[in-house]
């Protein structure tokens, strides 16, 4: 298997397992004869963004091979020590970051449940998750799985994307969604370039806030779409869109 030089930048060895906590157990290849081998499963395996590769004369918690996860990048502690395993995974972009750059920004959608319910309420800076607060953008449900966009203006270095769920109900709607980034809209020019900054594995929480930071650590772009999961109403109580600081 080839990889794009994007794959292979994605995924960088970590030492100190600083920035990353592993959270789901995704692979488990105890035939693993080498860390490219690891790579070629985690990049084949759906949510796939880290994993460990251990030779066989430094077994850690007596497993040997590539344990892939679905990683959480934060600054915090690692949950998980592996001394004597290699470490790859998606890293954080170090640079600074501007403000939320959506906010206030020219917003669209699919469809609208409600007349209140448009899709300027998920760029108000309300983070209220409750429907009756009338500050989430609700779609009906799409057979090509409804979706929701921000026009940022110009074009941003993209690094991570942040979504607020419904609090009151439903939460488990948004789930196995796509956030891509366009430097042309979409809705104008349909053979524009889509880029993928994230694609969301299973139900999001009801009223969680989630970090969604772009798997290759920067997408440029101008447009930001989410499509939802095919026919399931798409709700968002908030959509921020962090970029790099190019002061």
């Amino acid at each position: 298997m080839a990889f794009s030089p994007i794959q292979k930048r994605s995924f960088q060895q970590n030492v100190s397992l600083a920035d990353v906590i592993f959270t789901e157990d995704l692979v488990f290849d105890a035939g693993a004869r080498s860390h490219l081998h690891c790579l070629k499963t985690c990049v084949t395996t759906p949510c796939c963004r880290a994993y460990t590769y251990t030779r066989q004369s430094s077994a850690v918690r007596g497993r040997v091979g590539c344990r892939g996860y679905s990683a959480v990048m934060t600054p915090h502690t690692a949950s998980l020590s592996a001394p004597g395993a290699r470490t790859f995974y998606r890293p954080l972009v170090q640079q600074t970051e501007t403000k939320n750059v959506a906010v206030g920004k020219t917003a669209v959608q699919s469809s609208t449940y409600a007349s209140q319910d448009t899709a300027d309420k998920a760029v108000d800076n309300n983070t209220n998750t409750h429907y009756n607060a009338h500050s989430c953008a609700v779609t009906n449900p799409h057979s090509q799985g409804s979706w929701w966009q921000v026009d940022l203006g110009q074009s941003y270095d993209i690094t991570r994307v942040v979504i607020t769920n419904r609090g009151d109900c439903c939460g488990a709607r948004l789930r196995d969604f796509d956030v891509n980034v366009y430097t042309e809209n979409p809705m104008t020019t349909p053979a524009a370039m889509e880029m993928l900054c994230y694609h969301y594995c299973g139900s999001m929480t009801q009223g969680a806030t989630e970090e969604l930071h772009c798997d290759s650590g920067v997408v440029t772009g101008r447009y930001v779409r989410l499509t939802n999961a095919p026919n399931e109403y798409l709700q968002l109580c908030e959509v921020q869109v962090f970029a790099l600081n190019d002061e």
